[in-house]
């Protein structure tokens, strides 16, 4: 019994142990002189808007660290890095480094050191130079480029075979390489707001892809009159999980979007759609369903079907009537329909118990009375706005 009791006190105090390490290392701290205290126990720093111009040696001394955030002010060079030291390599435990809105224009040699690196941030460094040393962290699974003005994808980053997110918002792409095909693992892809007119086809052969963001591309922008039909590629992307086209100038959504029977999340807004497909109601796992400035005039019954749908914005569409299917909704937490010519009241809505956010405002026909009656009827703890 008195073994089995030692035993007993023995695993306790290895749990206590293992407990009180993941606590120190999840710990972040947030000024350099504060980690130097105990450098050795520093796992995570966080320098965010410190508006350092340059990175002092002594942080050498904090050898554990897996995360580093060192965000700059980018449009002032007094405020940011322009350079980062050799000694970057030192890190080797390093696996988070997030050193966006800087003015960083070439990462130094010791770069490649950096084995354990799983997630870069080098958004908003302009102008960066990439080097080779970049291509040879093949530990990295999410790496962001955005904002950094290219124009052409570095051939490079095709050695990264780990890669699971890509982010290439914010530059100046107007298509994207074959080569794209050979990231095996590449779940994540974000092409929007670059000079492109239309989904490269590439991404159509690219199944592995769980997310997938095109929208406000320059080039689009440019020629409105022109509407943007989604290729068929995209429905054939049987993974997907999210998909954002918001503001392409798109006016129709083939029926073939119920192939995407994975779909969570759906984000249409800012487009020239004027009717959905009854298909859309066959989305079973879909969360939410953004349609907002669309010119939508009514909705299918169909999409009373999507019983997992938690957040749905149609705002500032032509819709004269609170759509009965609403009531079918019973899982909604956010609802907003604001900025349309509702007349008709809210009848619909009383039914939706769960909730927490409704926005109605600018519905200039309905009185105040009918407001006032249908938050009555509503979860006490849901916030309106009317």
């Amino acid at each position: 019994m008195k073994k089995l009791t030692c035993c007993l006190l023995f695993s306790f105090f290895l749990n206590l142990i293992s407990c009180a390490q993941e606590i120190e290392e999840n710990k972040t701290y947030y000024s350099i002189e504060e980690a130097l205290k105990e450098p050795l126990t520093v796992y995570r720093l966080d320098l965010k808007d410190k508006e350092l111009a340059n990175i002092p040696k002594s942080i050498t001394k904090l050898q554990n660290l897996t995360h580093l955030k060192i965000t700059g002010v980018f449009t002032d060079e007094t405020k940011s890095l322009t350079s980062l030291p050799e000694f970057i390599g030192d890190f080797k435990n390093l696996i988070y480094l997030d050193l966006s809105g800087n003015n960083i224009k070439e990462l130094p040699k010791s770069f490649n050191k950096l084995k354990k690196l799983k997630v870069l941030n080098l958004s908003r460094n302009r102008p960066l130079s990439f080097t080779s040393d970049l291509w040879e962290l093949t530990s990295l699974e999410y790496l962001d480029l955005s904002f950094l003005s290219i124009s052409k994808l570095p051939e490079g980053i095709f050695n990264l075979q780990n890669l699971r997110a890509l982010d290439l918002s914010e530059n100046y792409l107007r298509d994207l390489p074959q080569e794209l095909t050979t990231l095996k693992q590449l779940k994540d892809l974000n092409i929007s707001m670059n000079a492109m007119y239309e989904i490269p086809k590439v991404v159509g052969e690219i199944q592995s892809l769980e997310i997938f963001s095109f929208g406000l591309n320059f080039v689009r922008i440019e020629r409105t009159e022109e509407p943007m039909e989604i290729p068929d590629f995209i429905w054939g992307l049987k993974n997907l999980k999210e998909l954002t086209l918001a503001d392409c100038n798109i006016s129709t959504i083939s029926s073939k979007v119920s192939n995407l029977t994975e779909l969570n999340h759906l984000y249409l807004n800012f487009n020239r759609i004027n009717s959905l497909p009854l298909e859309i109601g066959d989305l079973k796992n879909l969360k939410t369903l953004e349609l907002s400035e669309n010119k939508l005039k009514n909705i299918p019954e169909n999409l009373g079907k999507l019983h997992n749908l938690t957040s749905f914005s149609i705002d500032d569409n032509k819709l004269t009537e609170t759509p009965k299917l609403i009531a079918r909704l019973i899982n909604l937490t956010l609802l907003d329909f604001s900025s349309n010519p509702i007349e008709g009241g809210y009848k619909p809505i009383e039914n939706l118990k769960n909730l927490k956010t409704l926005i109605i405002t600018d519905h200039h026909k309905i009185i105040e009375t009918d407001k006032i009656n249908l938050i009555k009827t509503l979860n006490k703890d849901c916030k309106v706005y009317y």
